[in-house]
């Protein structure tokens, strides 16, 4: 039994996980995705091709600022060392530290947010998606990508099997640190299930709440309005 030190009601501790991790951050989730992770990243995007002022929260070492270069606003995220990362490989853009739970941005402010590979280590998600609807627009779009669990029998065991006996071995070699994708494959497994987070997104009041799976189900995309 692997001992996971990193909880996700123990912000500290996930503060601690990010800070450890935030050079080698993006190189790991290429090598456990076998790069699908861009790929997925690449198809995300162009939902938000019509938006202005997007704010990316939980930007985390700022690899999808790129992708809406000119479009963004802010971005956000509560671990200094994954925004310095972020402020090195994209200069100029402004960045904030705060907390997703309680984002320090004024209300109707955007018409766009995204949170790319990041809703699972956030404690409260109910209150991060009320928080997400009051920084919006009226008619501003969100968008949550992350991975998920295929439902296909078949395709689900090799997915666990991969996702839970190779991908931890593999990632924390490459993080350097043992118990980081430990941590993240428990997070994944533990976040709801596909209909039970579009009911958490309609219960914070966007409307046309709905996913789309990418590679069978191996990352799901939650789109919904403002």
């Amino acid at each position: 039994m692997v001992e996971i030190p990193y909880k996700p009601q123990d912000p500290d501790s996930i503060k601690l996980l990010f800070t450890r991790i935030a050079r080698n951050y993006d190189l790991t989730n290429h090598v456990i995705s076998f790069g699908l992770d861009v790929l997925w990243r690449k198809k995300f995007v162009r939902l938000f091709d019509n938006y202005r002022k997007i704010v990316d929260v939980c930007c985390g070492s700022g690899a999808f600022l790129p992708l809406i270069k000119g479009r963004i606003a802010a971005g956000l995220d509560f671990t200094h060392a994954m925004l310095q990362v972020a402020a090195e490989k994209n200069p100029g853009v402004p960045l904030v530290e705060g907390d997703a739970q309680k984002i320090p941005f004024a209300s109707d402010r955007f018409d766009a947010a995204v949170i790319v590979y990041s809703i699972r280590n956030i404690p409260d998600v109910r209150a991060c998606l009320k928080e997400l609807h009051r920084i919006l627009q009226p008619g501003g779009r969100l968008g949550i990508l992350d991975f998920g669990v295929p439902e296909g029998k078949v395709m689900n065991a090799l997915y666990r099997l991969y996702f839970t006996k190779l991908m931890p071995v593999i990632g924390s070699w490459v993080a350097g640190d043992p118990s980081s994708y430990h941590y993240f494959v428990k997070s994944v497994m533990d976040f709801p299930k596909r209909d039970a987070f579009v009911d958490l997104i309609r219960e914070a009041g966007f409307k046309n709440a709905r996913y789309e799976q990418y590679t069978l189900g191996a990352a799901l995309c939650y789109i919904a309005e403002k």
